[in-house]
């Protein structure tokens, strides 16, 4: 997860344009005024964040696997092996 965290962080450094001081102007100036707390955000609080949204969903496809998987099993019950 850490390689696909990364890249996602880069990406978003890439979207807020965090990484280009030039650009002074409108949504640029605010974005470069709160890059402090942006990269804050991004290095400390985005992870568990994430972490958290995913556990939600890998508890959903394991339950959801699980149901296949006695499916399996009931369908090789009942052709009698």
């Amino acid at each position: 997860m850490t390689r696909n965290y990364d890249k996602l962080k880069t990406l978003l450094i890439e979207l807020f344009q965090l990484d280009q001081p030039d650009l002074d102007f409108g949504l640029y100036r605010i974005m470069h005024a709160k890059s402090a707390e942006v990269t804050q955000f991004l290095d400390n609080e985005l992870l568990p964040q994430v972490t958290a949204a995913f556990g939600q969903f890998r508890s959903a496809d394991k339950a959801e696997m699980e149901r296949e998987l006695n499916k399996v099993i009931a369908g090789v019950e009942a052709a009698g092996m």
